[in-house]
């Protein structure tokens, strides 16, 4: 029996064990066989262990937490960085099959793979806090501040940003799925509150902040999963 045929008999423990060996070895620079954490990737992944899933988490959780911090777009978006590295992970599980993970062969592969998930999850929320914050109406008693901001000039260019700002708010509403959504990203995006201080602020609706991160990362997957907003903000991809 080859090497890499004997890795499959061994349990997910003393695979996990000599992964994490093999890691501190790469860490202190010294020579390291990198199979046994390839190997729980392949059985998380290819057979759906969600053991091998919660060990690539704990292992891996503090690197993805390194790329998230050193991201440009991260000290803006006053998220904490373990919202990033979820949505990291998860976007890589999504993505990932049994027959997508054959074209990963080796662990530096998947690690590169899953930095790219890191940088992709802030880039799309970076932008969709933007396209959010530009298309949210301001409130009632803000409406009339700046009507003299431009020269006649301007007002044909005024009209039509703020009639192509209101139009993807609405296909944003349209896809909410109730007043609590609504509220939340308007908290969120338009006035610009963290979770803790939504809770804060608006303790009898949202007294739980882990709701609150569970219902916004639900709400900005959706929408950015939507084939007809992804055209209307120029990401047809």
């Amino acid at each position: 029996m080859s090497q890499d045929a004997a890795l499959f008999t061994l349990s997910l423990a003393s695979i996990a064990q000599r992964c994490q060996q093999e890691s501190e070895r790469f860490f202190h620079q010294a020579e390291n066989d990198t199979r046994y954490c390839y190997e729980i990737f392949r059985r998380a992944i290819s057979e759906q262990t969600s053991d091998a899933w919660s060990f690539i988490y704990t292992q891996y959780g503090p690197l993805v937490s390194s790329w998230v911090e050193q991201h440009t777009n991260f000290a803006s978006s006053n998220e904490e960085p373990a919202y990033f590295v979820n949505r990291a992970f998860e976007k890589m599980w999504s993505a990932l099959s049994a027959e997508k993970f054959t074209n990963f062969p080796d662990l530096k592969s998947l690690l590169r793979y899953l930095k790219l998930c890191t940088h992709s999850v802030i880039i799309d929320y970076a932008r969709a806090r933007d396209h959010l914050r530009r298309a949210t109406p301001l409130p009632a008693d803000n409406q009339d501040e700046g009507n003299d901001r431009y020269g006649d000039a301007g007002i044909e260019a005024d009209i039509l940003d703020e009639l192509v700002q209101k139009q993807f708010w609405g296909r944003i509403q349209q896809r909410l799925k109730s007043d609590d959504e609504m509220r939340v990203l308007y908290y969120r995006f338009a006035l610009d509150l963290m979770p803790r201080e939504i809770c804060v602020r608006f303790p009898e609706e949202f007294p739980d902040v882990k709701e609150v991160y569970k219902m916004l990362q639900k709400i900005l997957d959706r929408l950015g999963r939507d084939p007809e907003l992804k055209k209307f903000i120029g990401r047809d991809d």
